[in-house]
């Protein structure tokens, strides 16, 4: 009896794992890169996103859109401008590591064609977030992404609270 209690208890508590499912939504940025995100006054503007989509840009190598997740997060904003942060991780090839309940991660190193003018160009793409459960609406992400033939490289850290889609 006691084993099944322990059986029962264990997967009650993975019922309630976070997943990449869990992701997709609507988010405030709360902290991105250690600093305090000031929301805008333009209510439509607050919203940070996380997006399961094919892309119009990302090609695999067989010309098909590429699966993606859009990451974009509102960084910084005044009464006039607003700034966001956007990572884009293809997820066919990509691998998900499990590292507790509250936190996994997800990474991806390949060659994709990149539409650009309605030129296909081939590029690199190496992209990993770590995803981290703070408390039961609040996400904290460690992004990287690095594309050594396009010479670029970003990295954020942000906070981000989940609220609901207008």
């Amino acid at each position: 009896m006691k084993a099944l209690i322990a059986v029962l208890a264990l997967s009650l508590s993975f019922a309630h794992a976070l997943g990449l499912q869990d992701l997709e939504g609507c988010y405030h940025s709360m902290q991105v890169d250690g600093y305090d995100v000031p929301m805008p006054n333009d209510p439509d503007r607050q919203i940070s996103t996380i997006e399961f989509k094919k892309s119009t840009v990302f090609y695999n190598m067989s010309l098909e859109r590429e699966e993606v997740i859009l990451i974009s997060l509102l960084s910084d904003s005044s009464d006039y401008w607003y700034s966001y942060i956007n990572y884009v991780i293809p997820t066919s090839d990509s691998d998900i590591i499990y590292v507790s309940e509250d936190r996994f991660a997800i990474q991806v190193q390949k060659d994709l064609f990149m539409k650009e003018y309605y030129k296909m160009n081939p590029v690199d793409h190496y992209a990993k977030v770590i995803v981290e459960r703070v408390s039961k609406d609040t996400l904290k992400l460690n992004m990287i992404f690095e594309s050594l033939e396009r010479k670029m490289f970003n990295s954020n850290e942000a906070i981000i609270k989940k609220v609901a889609c207008n």
